[in-house]
């Protein structure tokens, strides 16, 4: 079922009250992104995010009251939303492990490289799956997310939508004002789409369009931080930094019991839970080796690397422009390549705080 913008500015406006409410019980948290960002989340979440098939990542992880109160509409397990920021209960960032939460994120920039490797194992795996990515100002301003981008690019990851909430707003004030960034981009080979954040019909033509696009697509998407509150626009309305009584009244405001109805047919024909894979690899399943002579450590982990491949070991493996002095690349390997995603070797160039990041959202995918 797809909803109408009708439909979505409802949804919406119920996600922002009960994101808004769990920032108030907690008296902590981050409102100017569950403010501007509401009905980005929204759209995919109802109208394109296939359940148990496709996956989200929000790289902007200090707006975890936004995605879980979506996660909680959309009939997600991830426990009550009042225990929001409190001892044993939703952490203050998103976790891997809490039932929707496909990566841990927080430390900017990294929630880039998850997706991108997500998408990539999507590749290896040969899986009919899209990765949608929501960040922010300082996502982009982190160099992980840069090197991530120019992999992402390489490889033509056409199965990965990168969001950007472009509210031109960081803590310090304007965020990325002499940068480009739909020209960077494009030089590294994204297909780029502008739009307004609060604009339902051109985000779905957007996010249409990137599920036939033959190279990852960047949807830069133009919204106000904390819009709607008496800190639109301004750095301080980023973290939690409204009265009382101004918070509740703006989640009174935005109660939708229509809302809250259209939400749970989400949840009610939900009938696909998402399985987060764990490698499939035990202690027992690794082979042995018997080193009777002096050599390097290098050297060994070589020999090693060539045994488990040998050895039946689901490996995919790679290097930051240093395979020939590590030894990571063995006569087993054969590469990955933007043609060619049957390898098990990833050149990632010299992008080593990338490959951390891919390598995560890699093992994440299984």
């Amino acid at each position: 079922m797809k909803f109408d913008a009708k439909q979505l500015a409802e949804m919406s406006k119920s996600v922002r009250a009960f994101a808004l409410d769990m920032v108030r019980r907690a008296r902590s948290g981050h409102l100017g992104i569950v403010l501007d960002a509401a009905d980005i989340i929204t759209i995919i979440y109802a109208n394109f995010l296939r359940r148990g098939q496709d996956r989200f990542v929000l790289s902007a992880g200090h707006g975890s009251a936004l995605l879980y109160a979506t996660l909680k509409m959309a009939g997600y397990d991830i426990g009550e939303l009042e225990s929001f920021r409190t001892i044993g209960g939703l952490p203050g960032h998103p976790e891997y492990g809490i039932d929707g939460v496909m990566a841990t994120t927080g430390p900017l920039g990294q929630g880039v490289g998850n997706a991108v490797g997500m998408a990539l194992a999507a590749k290896i795996q040969k899986k009919d799956e899209m990765v949608y990515c929501l960040c922010g100002d300082g996502d982009l301003s982190e160099g992980v997310a840069s090197e991530s981008i120019a992999f992402a690019g390489r490889y033509k990851l056409n199965n990965l939508v990168l969001l950007w909430d472009d509210n031109n707003i960081t803590i310090d004030g304007a965020a990325l004002t002499d940068v480009d960034v739909p020209a960077r981009m494009r030089a590294a080979g994204w297909r780029v789409i502008s739009v307004r954040g609060d604009d339902f019909g051109a985000l779905d033509r957007a996010l249409r369009a990137a599920a036939t696009s033959d190279a990852p697509t960047f949807v830069r998407c133009r919204t106000v931080i904390g819009r709607g509150s008496s800190l639109a626009g301004q750095p301080a309305a980023h973290g939690f930094a409204l009265s009382d009584s101004e918070l509740l009244k703006l989640v009174e405001g935005f109660i939708s019991p229509a809302g809250e109805r259209l939400w749970r047919t989400v949840a009610e024909n939900a009938n696909a839970k998402y399985v987060l894979n764990q490698p499939d690899v035990s202690v027992a399943d690794m082979p042995t080796l018997d080193c009777d002579k002096d050599i390097s450590t290098r050297e060994l982990s070589g020999i090693y690397l060539q045994s488990m491949i040998a050895a039946g070991v689901r490996l995919i493996g790679g290097s930051a422009d240093l395979s020939h002095s590590t030894n990571a690349k063995t006569s087993a390997h054969h590469d990955i390549t933007p043609a060619d995603f049957n390898g098990n070797f990833i050149n990632y160039g010299v992008r080593e705080h990338a490959m951390g990041a891919i390598m995560n959202g890699l093992a994440a995918s299984g």
